[in-house]
């Protein structure tokens, strides 16, 4: 017998300049679209993110559903983009934005990873944050 394994190493994992998700101010969002919605619904989640020595600020937002952990087919996985709303920057490389739930027919309710994304040093390849888990409700 013969054992065969790959190893997967992003050429991101070792950039110092990855965003870093620091705060996400409600972990919980709302729709707009749904009618029983509460009262006081939340569409948009503040979000702070630290990228030490960044050549771009924050271009992008992704969220991805988790996947299956019972079959090896998943119909539900599913990777959306977000509206990234109102970046501002802050002394020492901090940033803040805002994330607007996406509307209901392109994410159900459930969890889903949060990724805020930045154009890399080649000015093509976008590099990832590491995930925050949010919930997306009804």
């Amino acid at each position: 017998e013969r054992a065969d394994y790959q190893v997967l190493s992003p050429w991101y994992v070792d950039d110092t300049a990855r965003p870093r998700i620091t705060y996400v101010s409600n972990k919980v969002l709302n729709r707009e679209n749904d009618p029983s919605n509460p009262p006081d619904p939340v569409f948009v989640t503040s979000v702070t993110t630290q990228m030490a020595n960044a050549t771009s600020v924050p271009t992008e937002a992704v969220i991805i559903s988790l996947g299956s952990m019972t079959h090896s087919f998943d119909t539900n996985q599913r990777s959306v983009q977000v509206k990234l709303e109102n970046v501002v920057q802050h002394p020492g490389d901090i940033y803040t934005m805002d994330v607007k739930a996406p509307e209901y027919t392109w994410a159900p309710p459930g969890y889903y990873m949060l990724f805020i994304l930045r154009l890399g040093a080649d000015g093509q390849s976008l590099v990832p944050s590491v995930a925050e888990m949010i919930r997306l409700d009804l």
